[in-house]
């Protein structure tokens, strides 16, 4: 399984007071497509040494939000599993007050 790794403190949307340290927290990226092809993320925050669960925002990608990444790994839902991390990367990287903060796919 794939996740998300944070080099320092960091937030899951802007303003938010609720900020989650470094390793060994992992953010979690399931997902889904509705109807109107909105895929919706739900990042999921996990102490990842003790499996605990610490909490999760949810975050919609537009079909051309995802396209401007490209996929990798072999098979059709590796790759869209791929975009959606980049995506979610990309969206954590552009919080404010993550700047700073080096999130790594892992």
């Amino acid at each position: 399984t794939t996740m998300i790794t944070a080099n320092d403190v960091f937030i899951l949307e802007d303003g938010s007071p609720l900020a989650f340290k470094d390793a060994p927290v992992k953010i979690f990226c399931p997902f889904s497509v509705d109807k109107d092809d909105l895929t919706r993320v739900d990042m999921q925050v996990w102490n990842d040494a003790e499996d605990v669960f610490y909490a999760s925002v949810t975050v919609s990608f537009s079909e051309a939000e995802l396209e401007a990444f490209t996929g990798s790994g072999t098979g059709e839902f590796t790759q869209m599993k791929s975009v959606v991390e980049q995506a979610v990367k990309d969206y954590l990287e552009g919080i404010t007050d993550n700047s700073g903060v080096t999130f790594t796919i892992a």
